[in-house]
C-alpha cells in the first residue's frame, strides 16, 4: 500500500505539463513524509525516534541519513545555496520544507523569495524521492541523477550508497 501511494504521489508529481511544478514540489513532500513514517514503523527504536520529530525537515533528514542520501545543497544550485546561507537554511530538507510552508500557508512572508527556484527545488525534491525509493528496493546499481546540469538521455552513475562509490572515493 505504502509503494502504491508513494509512486502515485512521485508520477503526479513528475508530470508537471499536466498540474504545474509548485503542485509537483507538494506532492513530492507529500510522498516523503509518507516514506518518512512508513519507514519507521516496524522498528521500536526508529519508531520512538521518529515521533519525537516534530518538523518535516528531521523527518526528511532521519529518513535520508538511515538511507545514505546526501542532504547537502547539491553545489550547481547556486541561488538556491545563496538563499539558504542569507535565510539561514542548514540544508536541502530545511530549504525544501521552508520552501513548501511558503506555497502552502498564507501567512508566510518569505513567500516571494522561493518562487523563481521552483524549477530545482522540484529537481532537488524529485531526486530525493526516487533515491529513498531505490534505497529501499535494495537497488546498488546506477541511475540517471536528475540533479545534474547538463544530463542527457543514457547518461548513469552509481547511486550514492554505493559500495564502488565507496570505493573510489578511499
Amino acid at each position: 500500500e505504502t509503494f502504491h501511494a508513494v509512486i502515485y504521489w512521485g508520477a503526479r508529481s513528475n508530470n508537471t505539463h499536466g498540474s504545474g511544478i509548485d503542485t509537483g514540489i507538494i506532492l513530492t513532500q507529500i510522498a516523503l513524509e509518507r516514506l518518512a513514517y512508513e519507514y519507521s514503523i516496524g522498528s521500536p527504536e526508529k519508531e520512538d525516534a521518529y515521533n519525537k520529530l516534530t518538523r518535516a525537515s528531521d523527518k526528511f533528514r532521519f529518513l535520508f541519513s538511515h538511507l545514505e542520501i546526501p542532504q547537502n545543497i547539491p553545489s550547481n544550485f547556486m541561488k538556491i545555496k545563496e538563499l539558504a546561507v542569507q535565510e539561514g537554511f542548514v540544508d536541502a530538507p530545511h530549504f525544501l520544507t521552508e520552501l513548501r510552508n511558503s506555497m502552502v500557508h498564507p501567512d508566510n512572508k518569505r513567500r516571494h523569495l522561493f518562487t523563481e527556484l521552483y524549477p530545482d527545488a522540484w529537481r532537488l525534491g524529485m531526486w530525493y524521492l526516487e533515491l529513498a525509493i531505490l534505497k529501499i528496493c535494495g537497488y546498488e546499481g546506477t541511475y540517471g541523477n536528475r540533479l545534474s546540469d547538463e544530463h542527457w538521455v543514457g547518461q548513469v552513475e552509481d547511486v550514492p550508497w554505493s559500495n564502488k562509490r565507496r570505493n573510489d572515493v578511499v
